[in-house]
């Protein structure tokens, strides 16, 4: 049998898409991260197709002149977590990522998780306060009017602490032993 474990330095960083996975279901977290085990339906295909304009990469400028960067590489090493932001936005020259989900947003769930991973990366990055985030979710962009920004209800650092209890505390590392993050 094939090993299908991630190698050792692979989970030297831990992948802000893992942490959410982890919030959402832990069981999809291991199976998409740890046994590269995952399948598309139609929830992930919708999510592909909504998320076709934010992975392209680069700078731009927004339709209110707010400049933006989507798909930007985030990493912030001494907590061991990397991802992308799907769009970062600049409004008076301050970072502020913007999390796109095709799908309903639960306030203090894995979404504000994934926001807030990419807060503190964009802090230790830009050397900036980066007090917020902002989740934009709803319907499919076809169907624009359902889709609205919202902006988690507290600080996107923290957020509701039931879904951080959720985390583990440490996360596997490919030659077996564990790290604490």
């Amino acid at each position: 049998m094939e090993e299908t474990r991630p190698a050792e330095d692979e989970w030297a960083s831990v992948p802000i898409s893992a942490i959410e996975h982890y919030a959402y279901c832990p069981r999809q977290a291991a199976l998409i991260h740890l046994d590269r085990d995952f399948v598309d339906n139609a929830d992930t295909q919708r999510g592909h197709l909504a998320h076709a304009v934010v992975d392209a990469a680069g700078p731009g400028v927004s339709r209110t002149g707010i400049r933006t960067w989507t798909s930007l590489e985030v990493v912030h090493e001494e907590l061991g977590v990397h991802g992308v932001c799907d769009v970062v936005e600049f409004p008076g020259g301050e970072p502020v990522p913007v999390e796109h989900k095709s799908g309903s947003y639960r306030p203090g769930g894995a979404a504000d998780l994934q926001l807030a991973a990419q807060v503190l990366c964009l802090r230790r990055m830009f050397g900036a306060a980066v007090p917020r985030g902002v989740v934009f979710a709803g319907t499919p962009p076809a169907q624009a009017r359902g889709r609205r920004r919202r902006r988690p209800r507290s600080s996107a650092a923290a957020p509701d602490r039931g879904a951080a209890r959720r985390l583990p505390r440490r996360f596997p590392a490919g030659s077996g032993q564990r790290r604490t993050l």
